[in-house]
């Protein structure tokens, strides 16, 4: 017995002394940190779900006035860029140093995730990313226009049908319902059929869910990537991704027998068959399907349903974006591509909602070799994550006076200028940024404008002052996941 007590004994002061030899980093280089705690580091509120990822950075954000503030990812040093100075040099000016992301790798039991480019480092996401961002050109999205035209139409359709008898309405739910509606037309080539509850959607709306597993996968991807191997961890729903495999490869087979006339996602992924080296379309292809959908409806709905809140809870400025709406279409004699592109009172609105809710409320960068901070005589090693806390520079009163209030005028013409540029990051900015952003908008003005032509947007029975945000996960998720609105109809 006493054999086992002191081979216990010795394995927990290995294990304490392991896991504590570098928290000294931060300290030696005098960047101010939270102090950590052995075996955890200093992430045990994001461990015990009860600060998401997201707010967990905004509170290393918050800690300090310094450039940067450091925390410990269990006994890994990492650091989150405060200065937007020190965000442009990661984000932009040094990107050669900043490349790849913090995510874990895990092509032996995730590779459709793996070779996303979400996911995909160095080299091979170079030659990733200028294959596939012409899949989301500026003609390919204006293209897009008349498919989004029609889900905006089942949607108002849909509000008019079912939602309009209601007292309380979570548009939440039904922004995600649109926006797959809108996107699984480019990414997959059909009709979602998400009014309807359809399989598509449920597979879809779980690739991604908020399930305990789902979680800690993705905290575990983020955060943790001695587990993800081991583990066999995958970072989206292996059941719905199956599932959305099977419609991904019968709708390719079906646009290689009959001729389309259509452009979407499938007919370019076709055409760049014998066109690149190492591209698979039942890989490459598949995975970049994938992450549209994954990251495009998701991200889309988050947007949409909390610039509905916005809408709702600050009437005067639904009032006059309606009228902006009702001017501009009037303008041009019908909504068309050009007239959703000149309302600039929408595109202020739907910044303001970015603002105080960014779909993804951090950014990550890895890294990949020895880097100084400009103007410090700190040293950040290769292999160190670098964080942006979004949560923390959106509502940093330095950058956005009185950030708790909703106020679209921050983003008006004459205002854009004194705006500080890396302290306003919704898709990101530099070689990193989001490839969709020209779509996303497309389909979040569109739901807007449409219910907005139709319906007024008023606070339910339900409806919070504020809205408090979910403590787990890594995308922002409302508490409980309801954002409860009612929609009553526009007098003739």
């Amino acid at each position: 017995m006493w054999i086992f007590v002191v081979a216990l004994v010795t394995l927990l002061i290995l294990g304490y002394l392991y896991s504590t030899r570098k928290f000294d980093y931060w300290k030696k280089r005098n960047v101010p940190h939270f102090r950590p705690v052995p075996f955890f580091g200093t992430i045990y509120p994001v461990l015990m779900h009860k600060r998401s990822i997201s707010q967990y950075l905004c509170d290393v954000y918050n800690m300090t006035d310094f450039s940067c503030g450091g925390f410990f990812l269990f006994d890994k040093p990492a650091l989150v860029a405060k200065d937007p100075d020190l965000v442009k040099s990661v984000l932009m000016n040094d990107f050669s140093h900043f490349g790849d992301r913090n995510t874990a790798e895990n092509k032996e039991n995730d590779l459709l995730s793996a070779v996303s480019l979400f996911m995909l480092k160095n080299s091979e996401w170079e030659e990733a990313r200028s294959r596939f961002t012409s899949t989301l050109s500026m003609g390919k999205v204006k293209a897009m226009f008349p498919l989004v035209v029609d889900a905006a139409d089942r949607f108002v359709e849909h509000v008019r049908n079912v939602e309009l008898s209601r007292e309380v309405t979570e548009c939440r739910e039904l922004s995600i319902k649109y926006s797959l509606e809108a996107l699984s037309a480019y990414a997959v080539g059909i009709q979602a059929n998400s009014f309807q509850n359809s399989d598509f959607y449920q597979a879809a709306r779980n690739l991604q869910n908020a399930t305990f597993s789902r979680i800690v996968h993705s905290i575990c991807y983020f955060f943790a990537h001695m587990f993800v191997k081991p583990f066999r961890m995958k970072f989206l729903e292996p059941e719905s991704v199956k599932f959305v495999t099977e419609v991904f490869k019968k709708n390719v087979k079906l646009r290689r027998e009959v001729e389309h006339t259509r452009v979407g996602l499938l007919e370019a992924l076709i055409k760049m068959e014998g066109e690149f080296k190492n591209y698979n379309i039942d890989i490459q292809g598949l995975a970049i399907s994938l992450e549209y959908i994954t990251a495009g409806f998701m991200s889309n709905a988050t947007t949409l349903s909390f610039s509905l809140y916005d809408l709702c809870v600050n009437p005067k400025h639904q009032i006059r974006l309606r009228g902006e709406i009702r001017s501009v279409i009037a303008k041009h004699g019908g909504l068309t591509y050009a007239a959703l592109r000149e309302m600039e009172y929408l595109d202020m609105c739907l910044k303001e909602s970015l603002r105080r809710q960014p779909i993804l409320g951090f950014l990550d960068r890895l890294c990949t070799k020895t880097y100084q901070i400009p103007n410090t005589d700190i040293i950040i090693d290769k292999g160190i994550p670098v964080y942006i806390s979004l949560y923390g520079l959106h509502n940093d009163p330095r950058f956005f006076p009185n950030p708790e209030k909703y106020d679209p005028g921050r983003f008006a013409p004459e205002n854009r200028d004194q705006l500080e540029r890396f302290a306003y990051l919704p898709f990101g900015e530099g070689r990193r940024n989001c490839v969709g952003v020209n779509l996303a908008n497309m389909i979040v003005k569109m739901g807007i404008v449409k219910l907005l032509l139709n319906f007024e947007i008023v606070p339910s029975k339900s409806t919070p002052d504020e809205i408090t945000l979910e403590p787990s996960g890594f995308i922002t998720i409302p508490k409980r996941e309801e954002i409860n609105v009612r929609f009553v109809k526009l007098a003739e």
